[in-house]
C-alpha cells in the first residue's frame, strides 16, 4: 500500500536497556506524533538486532526493506547518528533518487562536525556530496547549521529541529528541598564522578539520586551507593521519567561526553519547571540560559559544580522554575513537529 512517509531510525526496546537513550526516545516521540495525528507512514527500525554482527544485520535489513518500500512511499526520512550518517544514508539517498523520491536527512546529537572532520577524505566528501542534493536537512543544534552552510553552501534547505518532548499537563509547583537527580547513561563522561565528589562535600540534608543504564563497569557493585548522600536507583522506562523527575528539584548533567547536543533530560526537566545544572558545552549552552533556566559550569570542575548545587535555595528556586517551564515552549513536540510538517509541505 502506498504511504506518504517512509521513516528509518532507531527506537528503544524495553527488554534491551542499552537501547534506551536520547536518540531512540526522540525517534519514538516522532513516530507517536505521526500516529496520533493520523499521518500516513511506514517505519524501518535500524536497530532491530543486538549483539554480535548486529551492525551488519541491521544494515542489510534496512537496505533490503528500503528497496522494497521506497517505490511505494512519497517522502523518505532517514534519522541517523554516527555510523548511519556515513554508511547508511548515502546508499538510501541513491535508492530514493533512483525512484525520484524526496528525501530528508536528520542527524541526532551534536557531534556531526567532529565526525566529519575526523573522517577520511572519501567518507566525508561522499556524505557532503549527497547532502548537497538532499531535499531537507534537519539538525539538532544551531552551530551545526552554521557548519553545514560553510561546507555545502547557503542554498541548501536546512532546518533547526531541536530535541523535543511532549508537554506535561497540570505542572505542579514545588518548594526547594535539596533533592538532586541524575538521569542519563551512568558513565564517567556524563560527569558522574564530579557529582559524587560534590555530594561528599554537602551536608546530609542534600540527596543525589542516579538513574540510568550503567555503561562503565566502575559503577557496578553498588559503587554509587557507597558514596555519601548518593543512591543508584536503576534504569527508568520512558513512561517513568516524568513521574520520577517530578519528585526532584534540580537535574544534574555536568557532562563532557563527546557529541553532546541537546540532552533530552534537560528538555524533560524544563517541561516540569525544573532548572538544571549542566556543563557549559556548545550544544547545552544553546538551550540552558545561565542564571535564568539553570546554571552552566565548566567541565570537570567539581568546585564550580558544588557552588552551583549550593546556589539554589528557597528564595531563588521559584523564579528559576518558572523560567525553565517557559523555556520548554521552544521544545514542545506539537509545535516543533508542526514546523517540520509545514516545511515538508513546501518540498
Amino acid at each position: 500500500m502506498f504511504k506518504k512517509f517512509l521513516i528509518i531510525g532507531s527506537i528503544p526496546y524495553q527488554k534491551r536497556k542499552k537501547s534506551i537513550g536520547g536518540t531512540t526516545v526522540l525517534m519514538k516521540n516522532l513516530l507517536e506524533y505521526f500516529s496520533s495525528n493520523k499521518i500516513d507512514y511506514s517505519f524501518i527500525s535500524s536497530n532491530s538486532f543486538d549483539g554480535k554482527f548486529s551492525f551488519l544485520l541491521n544494515y542489510l535489513t534496512v537496505v533490503l526493506k528500503s528497496i522494497l518500500l521506497i517505490p511505494f512511499s512519497k517522502i523518505i526520512m532517514v534519522n541517523c547518528s554516527r555510523n548511519g550518517a556515513f554508511y547508511l544514508y548515502p546508499l538510501i539517498f541513491l535508492i530514493a533518487k533512483l525512484f525520484n523520491k524526496k528525501i530528508i536527512f536528520r542527524m541526532f546529537g551534536g557531534n556531526f562536525i567532529d565526525l566529519c572532520e575526523s573522517s577520511n577524505y572519501f567518507k566525508k566528501n561522499i556524505l557532503l556530496l549527497v547532502l548537497r542534493y538532499t531535499d531537507l536537512i534537519c539538525v539538532e543544534t544551531k552551530y551545526i547549521i552554521t557548519y553545514l552552510k560553510s561546507v555545502i553552501g547557503e542554498s541548501n534547505d536546512i532546518l533547526w529541529l531541536p530535541n523535543v518532548r511532549n508537554k506535561v499537563k497540570n505542572v505542579k509547583s514545588k518548594s526547594f528541598s535539596k533533592k538532586f537527580a541524575f538521569i542519563s547513561h551512568v558513565k564517567e563522561t556524563k560527569g558522574v564522578d564530579n557529582i559524587i565528589e560534590s555530594a561528599s562535600k554537602c551536608s546530609h540534608e542534600y540527596s543525589f539520586d542516579f538513574y540510568g543504564f550503567i555503561s562503565d563497569k566502575k559503577y557496578e557493585n553498588d559503587f554509587i551507593n557507597k558514596q555519601k548522600n548518593c543512591t543508584y536507583l536503576g534504569v527508568l522506562n520512558g513512561s517513568e521519567v516524568i513521574p520520577t523527575l517530578s519528585q526532584y528539584d534540580v537535574v544534574l548533567l555536568p557532562s563532557f561526553h563527546p557529541g553532546e547536543g541537546y540532552p533530552g533530560i534537560i528538555i524533560e526537566s524544563f517541561s516540569l519547571g525544573k532548572p538544571v545544572i549542566a556543563s557549559n558545552l556548545e550544544g547545552i549552552s544553546e538551550i540552558v540560559s545561565n542564571n535564568k533556566t539553570g546554571l552552566l559550569v565548566p567541565i570537570k570542575n567539581t568546585e564550580a559544580l558544588l557552588g552551583a548545587i549550593k546556589f539554589f535555595n528557597n528564595e531563588n528556586y521559584d523564579i528559576f522554575s518558572k523560567n525553565a517551564l517557559k523555556e520548554f515552549e521552544n521544545y514542545d513536540s506539537e509545535k516543533v513537529y508542526l514546523t517540520l510538517l509545514n516545511r515538508i509541505e513546501q518540498l
